[in-house]
């Protein structure tokens, strides 16, 4: 006993002093846009008081969730001894009180231990002191969580019925009482049979508590699920929020009534979403789909191709901008530029950065042909071209700039021959892409094999995003930051490294800038932006059938990465990263150009631009091609 009552004592110190006011304590996160404007609050919430509801909806989790509640003083031993005996049954049944419920949403992590449990006692038996009962309960209609970012009795009814709290049915409250073990598995929109059987559960307990009459009881279990999605149009910001929460530092995240400044510039957000809409709106003609219309059943909807972008400061990895979807207000829980996807010929970044760090240089020739890769392990590979066009001998920097695919096995390879038969038994090329990958921020799992080179393995759209920001600031990986201040003061950025050097970053970009230019597969850029040249470099990535479709446009202050593709992977005929995800970027260019100063990417002391033929590699002042090479490079 006296061992108990010291850990007792040690976990009451743990724990911070509870606030004065509940109410406050209950108030979701507000999330402010870099410039200070509201966005939302950390979940979809909207605060209610308790004597402004009919009795009704209090009652109703009352009933669901603790009947006893006025008249126990914190915690329930019944409740917590049936939760245990379940526990060991191997079923799992609540055994909290409203008060430990509040205490937990309130003032712990989500985390499950011992102690949280203990804590969670604790700070319940202290609220029934401080608090009254009516305070708690109404704090806890506040904070309870009903699945899909949405949080409290007014944030539910106006996403699953789209009307105030105060105006919600029986039958309506007794459904979303229904629902609160398992929001998931019951959510009335997505399960309405198992959300009218849950109803009917709590619409029992509430008449055996004499909450509700028997005509009450009748008229409620015949009403069926009425449920009206919210048409309001909050969800601009849905996955930029949801991102930055899990930035937050715990003891951030686990408090309330916090103010999170985010590096979000609405400028380029509100552009971003109505850019999206108009590319994919040429793409679904493209494929011959119809008119894409938000109200679609969700299966229709699935023929349509989706659509991600992210937009980077290169200068300090501050996150501009951010759209997982092509409809904001559809699959709020699936945010498709942290979902991994092929990256294509996004991905020759690296394979084209090693080969510079391994001494070639733009000119450097190479032969494009169909070639055979044998492997250590499995059957020979034959990678090839898009179009299954090769081009005899071509300089590195010519490669790039039309994406040949056996080139970039070449250069890992470090292969200068013509020969149509490469061994990759025991060539470090393939294990020094790997690692240079993780230097420029890929996290995604990428194994040592020679289809490395040219994007085979899976890497998100954020990764690739910030990989191409390391070019644009001169070598240097900035972690992504999502947080500017909280509560007003400053957040410091996540860290950089220098991941290669500034003349590395600058040949590289050189070459990258021609992919923008006629004979790139980007050429049409500028044009669709319609803004004139300005000094920018970029790359297409197309996976095989045009699965996974890219392009992402860098300049020393912006980074734009579009990802457009099916999200179960079926082929985007007629798509390409040119074709589909670049007229995306050039209109969102076109659009925020006059936010921008378009300065030219600074060259570093030891490097100097010249022309070069794109096929010879010939230094030539008429040259079709510009290059950066180091001042020591000797012309051919």
């Amino acid at each position: 006993m006296v061992s108990l009552a010291i850990i007792t004592n040690k976990l009451a110190k743990e724990l911070r002093d509870l606030p004065a006011n509940l109410a406050v304590a209950s108030a979701p996160n507000a999330f402010l846009d870099r410039e200070g404007g509201y966005l939302k609050s950390s979940t979809r919430s909207i605060s209610v008081r308790l004597e402004d509801l009919p009795p009704h909806i209090p009652n109703a989790f009352l009933a669901s969730e603790d009947a006893s509640f006025y008249s126990h003083h914190g915690i329930s031993p019944k409740g917590m001894a049936r939760a245990a005996i379940n526990s060991l049954r191997g079923r799992q049944q609540g055994g909290s009180t409203i008060t430990q419920q509040v205490a937990r949403n309130l003032f712990l992590t989500l985390a499950r231990t011992k102690q949280r449990k203990a804590k969670e006692i604790i700070l319940a038996l202290r609220m029934e002191q401080r608090y009254a009962k009516d305070q708690i309960l109404e704090a806890y209609l506040n904070s309870i969580s009903f699945g899909v970012g949405v949080k409290g009795i007014g944030g539910a009814s106006r996403h699953f019925f789209d009307k105030d709290a105060e105006e919600l049915s029986i039958a309506e409250t007794a459904t979303l009482a229904g629902i609160l073990p398992r929001p998931a598995d019951w959510n009335p929109l997505q399960h309405p049979l198992k959300a009218d059987a849950r109803k009917k559960i709590v619409l029992g307990r509430m008449l055996k508590c004499g909450f509700i009459s028997e005509a009450q009881f009748q008229t409620a279990w015949i009403a069926p699920i009425a449920t009206k999605p919210s048409q309001e149009i909050t969800h601009a910001t849905d996955h930029f929020v949801a991102m930055t929460t899990e930035q937050l530092p715990p003891e951030v995240a686990a408090a309330s009534g916090q103010q999170i400044t985010t590096t979000l510039d609405m400028r380029y957000q509100w552009q971003l979403i109505d850019v999206i809409h108009e590319g994919m709106a040429q793409t679904d003609k493209q494929l011959g789909l119809k008119p894409y219309n938000t109200k679609l059943p969700n299966a229709e909807k699935d023929n349509y191709p989706q659509a991600a972008v992210v937009v980077v400061n290169p200068r300090n990895g501050e996150l501009l901008a951010m759209a997982g979807s092509r409809e904001l207000s559809y699959g709020f829980e699936f945010n498709r530029t942290i979902q991994p996807q092929q990256p294509g010929s996004t991905a020759k970044i690296f394979t084209y950065t090693n080969g510079v760090m391994r001494g070639s240089l733009p000119n450097s020739l190479f032969c494009d042909q169909p070639v055979t890769v044998k492997l250590s392990v499995g059957d020979p590979w034959s990678p090839s071209n898009y179009g299954d066009e090769y081009h005899g001998r071509i300089t590195m920097a010519g490669a790039l700039q039309k994406s040949l695919n056996t080139v970039a096995i070449k250069i890992e390879l470090a292969d200068t021959t013509c020969a149509d038969t490469l061994n990759a038994t025991g060539n470090p090329g393939p294990a020094e892409i790997v690692e240079l990958a993780r230097q420029f921020g890929i996290r995604s799992p990428w194994p040592a094999y020679p289809s490395v080179a040219i994007g085979a393995p899976d890497a998100t759209l954020v990764e690739i995003a910030f990989a191409y920001a390391v070019l644009a600031s001169g070598g240097v990986y900035h972690q992504p930051k999502l947080i500017m201040a909280i509560n007003g003061r400053p957040v410091k950025a996540n860290g950089a490294s220098q991941a290669i050097s500034e003349q590395e970053a600058y040949i590289i970009t050189s070459m990258f800038r021609n992919v923008l230019q006629p004979g790139g597969t980007a050429w049409t850029f500028y044009d669709r932006a319609g803004t004139g040249y300005f000094p920018a470099a970029g790359k297409t990535g197309t996976t095989n059938d045009s699965r996974d479709c890219w392009f992402v446009l860098f300049t020393p202050e912006i980074v734009v990465a579009v990802w457009v593709g099916y999200d179960d992977n079926r082929p985007l005929t007629k798509g390409t990263g040119s074709g589909s995800a670049m007229p995306i970027a050039a209109a969102f260019i076109k659009r925020v150009a006059k936010y921008l100063t378009k300065p030219d990417f600074p060259m570093p002391e030891g490097v100097e631009l010249k022309k070069i033929d794109s096929i010879t590699g010939e230094f030539r002042e008429d040259g079709n091609m510009e290059a950066a090479f180091p001042i020591a490079a000797n012309e051919n």
